[in-house]
């Protein structure tokens, strides 16, 4: 299938579905196609509102402009209004695509990747009727008004016919002669059509699932599925909109039809979100590319909500596509975020930190979601993305620095290990392929237990079969054969050993080990001088929190506060508010965090080393705790203290200060400090 531009007829219209009343004062542009008038973009001044919708009256594409003013006021407040004189009407002409299926028979003309295809082609001509290209089909006239339009009509069987004996052994024009014989096959079954009224009802009275029983007993089976699409093409045709459209599929979908009927809804909707001006009216006004894409995502997932209580047809969208299996709108829709991801259209209109910031976000959404996960578009798209938007000023876009970024953003070593093998199916991945396995050897390089691999809280189970389906996608890759065995053997024998429990083999062992491991390690280390009056000092049968003894603070040389610890004592834990930095002075330091009722020591910082830094430069809670692992000195470093030196930093050096700024904030999206990095 081929690859349009999310915004492939008006690339600067921008929505905002959000509906969130704002006390910012904005001006949107609207313009007017026959009697509906949709939000075009919108403007920081009336002045540019006005210019702007002065030009795309200019343009003959629409009836009419028109400008308000947006305080979030509940009624419209018109500050600019004109009418078009004369709107200029162009000859629709086909859309360019890369592949077509190829197509025997007239049956599998009706198939939905056919479908799906010629909605592509004819996209223009369907956007002005109003229509898909399975109501099309299903109908008489419409197949006409085609036909008849001399010019496109032969550029689409041009392009068909192009597409279709491309590498085979075929003429072009005994070709163009099979569609047209199609074509005229389609007109005549449209006959067919007329003998259906009766069934038309059943939708009105009853639901699809009844109306696919009732053709069953009553039509031929050769012409039982076009029966069944003829009456939902036509129920469709009954809204002139395309949410009127989707509300009456939603209808269907939500009277539980049962299995066989929603395999046609789904392609009818699938069809539907194929569309751009469909998918635009749909989602309503977004503020940015991002937000629309993130929409998108969240409807596909499932997951999408305004508020609470709401029943927009948004939400019942996301409503139906997670209680049932919708496989085809699901595929159109990530394909359409995957197409516009990888396009080059801003992101947002901001500079380009807010570029950054809404990638981030979008791909955090797409993994959240679990959309990002075993696709080889959207790890292309991905990338085509971090290579323009990732990129420090100045710097020269490179596919190795963009798949680097990549791995650094994503945040589980199962997510960089998944993302990769989706990337060596893709022709970036083909082109790139030496990056891809240093890439790919750096990351199972840090995989020790077959439980990196799997989400926290896994069972065995799962453990086995994730690591199983690991090495056998790693085996079906397009890497040279070598490669492919070495990955898949370090995948196997850390199976192998978790199978068998053999904690020699690099199984991560679980805390209470690491615990005694650390206690045996550091047992021998030489204690300062006062430590062994410090233990005399403690009560023999106190609890553990009762031992720790009063902190002696010591000014160091530059008036920082000295702390000495004890094995086993907490610096920080996970979620408390950051006041303090540390630098270690001497000693080792366990870095934890919390995963179920276990804790898991993720890295050990030694001396010369600062923890706690995280939480004084962005004010967020800490994302990990802090425990001692030996006897340790530390030297505090108080909030004010830093803020103190970062605000001279900003004076000095403002772009100093934002680069550390937004080192933290990556280090944090990507999770760092991650049991699984």
């Amino acid at each position: 299938m081929v690859g349009l531009s999310l915004f492939e007829t008006h690339r600067h219209r921008l929505w905002d579905g959000n509906l969130a009343i704002s006390t910012e004062i904005k001006y949107l542009v609207n313009v007017r196609d026959g009697d509906r008038w949709t939000i075009y973009t919108d403007a920081p001044t009336k002045g540019k509102g006005i210019k702007e919708a002065k030009v795309l009256l200019a343009s003959g594409n629409f009836d009419g402009v028109k400008v308000t003013e947006d305080r979030g006021q509940s009624q419209e407040k018109i500050v600019f209004e004109e009418e078009s004189s004369g709107r200029t009407e162009r000859p629709v002409s086909v859309t360019p695509v890369d592949e077509a299926p190829y197509c025997k028979e007239l049956e599998e003309f009706y198939s939905f990747d056919a479908r799906i295809t010629m909605g592509r082609l004819m996209r223009e001509h369907l956007d002005n009727v109003g229509i898909t290209a399975g109501e099309l089909i299903h109908d008489k006239l419409n197949i006409l008004a085609v036909v008849r339009n001399d010019t496109f009509y032969i550029q689409i069987l041009q392009t068909i016919t192009n597409l279709q004996t491309k590498g085979r052994d075929e003429k072009p024009a005994d070709r163009i002669d099979f569609l047209e014989n199609i074509v005229k096959q389609m007109q005549d079954r449209t006959q067919f059509a007329d003998e259906l009224s009766e069934l038309e009802q059943i939708l009105e009275k009853s639901h699809a699932g009844e109306l696919v029983q009732e053709v069953k007993a009553k039509i031929a089976e050769d012409n039982q599925n076009f029966s069944i699409r003829t009456i939902l093409s036509r129920y469709l045709s009954g809204k002139g909109d395309w949410e009127g459209k989707l509300v009456l599929l939603l209808d269907q979908i939500e009277k539980d039809p049962g299995d066989e009927a929603l395999i046609f809804i789904d392609e009818m909707l699938g069809e539907i979100f194929d569309g751009s001006e469909a998918v635009q009216e749909i989602l309503g006004y977004q503020r940015n590319l991002a937000a629309a894409m993130t929409t998108l995502v969240q409807l596909a997932a499932g997951s999408y909500e305004i508020s609470e209580g709401s029943n927009s047809p948004l939400e019942r969208m996301s409503a139906v596509m997670a209680k049932h299996d919708l496989k085809n709108t699901q595929d159109i829709i990530f394909d359409r975020v995957g197409r516009a991801l990888a396009g080059v259209n801003p992101l947002t209109k901001g500079d380009r930190f807010e570029e950054q910031d809404s990638f981030r976000a979008l791909m955090r959404n797409l993994i959240g979601q679990k959309v990002f996960a075993n696709s080889s578009q959207l790890a292309e798209a991905a990338t085509l993305r971090a290579k323009s938007v990732l990129k420090e000023k100045n710097e020269d876009e490179s596919y190795e620095k963009a798949v680097d970024n990549m791995i650094f953003l994503l945040p589980t070593i199962a997510i960089k290990c998944g993302y990769l093998l989706d990337l060596t199916g893709t022709e970036y991945g083909r082109n790139n392929q030496r990056h891809i396995i240093a890439s790919l050897s750096s990351v199972l390089a840090g995989i020790s237990s077959v439980t990196q691999i799997v989400e926290s809280g896994a069972t065995e189970k799962q453990m086995v079969v994730a690591a199983a389906g690991l090495r056998d996608r790693l085996l079906a890759t397009e890497l040279p054969e070598d490669w492919r065995l070495r990955f898949a053997r370090k995948i196997y024998d850390l199976l192998m050993a978790y199978k068998a429990g053999d904690t020699e083999t690099k199984i991560a062992p679980p805390p209470e080990v690491i615990g005694k491991q650390a206690e045996d390690k550091f047992g021998g280390t030489e204690k300062s001088p006062d430590f062994n009056t410090r233990q005399k000092k403690r009560a023999p049968d106190a609890p553990e929190k009762a031992k720790a003894p009063a902190r002696k603070s010591k000014q160091t040389a530059d008036n920082l506060s000295r702390r000495e610890l004890e094995h086993g004592e907490y610096i920080f834990r996970e979620g408390d508010e950051g006041d303090e930095a540390y630098l270690i002075l001497s000693g080792q330091v366990n870095i934890i965090r919390s995963v179920g009722d276990e804790e898991i020591v993720i890295a050990q910082v030694g001396a010369g080393g600062i923890i706690g830094e995280m939480a004084l430069i962005d004010e967020e809670p800490r994302m990990a705790s802090a425990r001692t692992a030996t006897e340790t000195v530390l030297t505090i470093i108080p909030s004010k203290e830093l803020k103190t030196r970062l605000d001279r930093l900003e004076e000095t050096d403002p772009v100093m200060r934002r680069l550390v700024g937004m080192f933290v904030q990556r280090m944090r999206e990507a999770r760092i400090v991650s049991i699984d990095s």
